[in-house]
C-alpha cells in the first residue's frame, strides 16, 4: 500500500528473533523469512532485509529441545525455588504425648500442607519449634488441613493428639540445594 498518509515504517536496528519460548524480549521482533514472506505473511521490503532475517532464522536452529527453536545466547528463566516438589509424610500419633513430626529443613521449605487424617474423633495440636500440648497454636479437627504456600514455617513441627488413633499427614516441599 503506497498511500502518502501512511508512510512505510522500518526499524532502526536489526534485532534477533524472539526464539526462546520461555522468554520474549520487547518488540519489535524480527522473525525469520519463509518463502519470501516476513512477519504475518507480509512480503519482505528488500533483499538485504530478507538476508538478515534468514541469517537470524538460521541462528535460531541451535535447539536444545527438539522442535523448539532456541537462541544460542538464551538464558533459562525457570527458577527452581518457585516450584514445589512434594514429599508426603504420615505419622500415627500416640495419645497424650508430644511427638516430633517434621525436622527443620536443611535448605528452605517453600510449601507445607498438614492434615488431620484421623479416622477417630481425635483433635491434633501442632506446635512449631517446641513440644506440642493442648495449648499449641494450631488445632486440627479430623479432616481439617492447613496449607502454607506463601510464608512457610521453617521450624521443627511437633504434634499432640488428645486421644488414641490419631493420624497426621503432611506434604512438604523444600528448595533444591
Amino acid at each position: 500500500m503506497n498511500d502518502p498518509r501512511f508512510p512505510a515504517v522500518s526499524l532502526n536496528q536489526v534485532r534477533p528473533p524472539a526464539s526462546n519460548p520461555q522468554y520474549v524480549a520487547g518488540s519489535p521482533h524480527r522473525l525469520p523469512v519463509q518463502n519470501g514472506l516476513g512477519l504475518i505473511g507480509v512480503p519482505v521490503a528488500s533483499a538485504a532485509e530478507a538476508a538478515l532475517q534468514s541469517q537470524a532464522g538460521a541462528a535460531m536452529q541451535v535447539a536444545s529441545t527438539p522442535g523448539l527453536p532456541q537462541d544460542a545466547n538464551a538464558q533459562s528463566i525457570r527458577d527452581p525455588h518457585h516450584y514445589a516438589v512434594f514429599t508426603t509424610i504420615t505419622l500415627s500419633t500416640t495419645a497424650t504425648s508430644s511427638q516430633k513430626f517434621l525436622d527443620s529443613p536443611v535448605t528452605r521449605r517453600n510449601a507445607l500442607m498438614i492434615r488431620n487424617a484421623s479416622q477417630a474423633n481425635v483433635n491434633i495440636y501442632v506446635a512449631f519449634g517446641k513440644d506440642a500440648d493442648i495449648y499449641a497454636p494450631m488445632r486440627l479437627a479430623p479432616n481439617d488441613f492447613v496449607l502454607f504456600d506463601v510464608v512457610c514455617p521453617q521450624d521443627d513441627l511437633y504434634v499432640y493428639a488428645d486421644g488414641t488413633g490419631g493420624t497426621i499427614t503432611a506434604a512438604v516441599s523444600t528448595i533444591p540445594s
